[in-house]
């Protein structure tokens, strides 16, 4: 049980000092997942024959650089890297506008996935790589 909570605000500047500490705080809350590595499969009828897969998660670009092509830039760079067969992410279905993106880099969306209870509902969106 908790019985107390230290609270800390860390700036730009401390970034290396906590880096490792966000890997694990990420790994942590998505390791059912990483053993779960198809989970995307549910949501097709006939599942591709090739599928190794790469779970792409937070495409995040500052304020500044966004409607001037730098994420669609970061996205292909990233992609144009990768060995895998496929590439599956979540968007949260409120988000239209961000479906309506990845829609556009080619995504499509295969289905709608509630991951645990107090979560929000998300799209399940699949690219066949390499991207053309």
């Amino acid at each position: 049980m908790i019985t107390a909570l230290e609270l800390r605000h860390y700036g730009h500047g401390e970034l290396p000092e906590i880096r490792q500490t966000l890997i694990d705080v990420h790994a942590e809350i998505h390791a059912a997942e990483r053993e779960d590595r198809q989970w995307w499969r549910e949501h097709l009828t006939t599942a591709p024959e090739r599928a190794a897969t790469f779970h792409f998660s937070e495409l995040m670009v500052r304020e500044r650089w966004r409607k001037t092509g730098t994420a669609e830039r970061l996205h292909r760079a990233l992609m144009d890297a990768r060995d895998e067969d496929l590439a599956a992410l979540l968007v949260d279905v409120t988000h239209p506008k961000v479906q309506a993106l990845y829609e556009s880099w080619g995504y499509r969306k295969v289905g709608e996935r509630q991951p645990f209870p107090h979560s929000p509902v998300f799209a399940v969106m699949l690219v066949d790589l390499p991207l053309y």
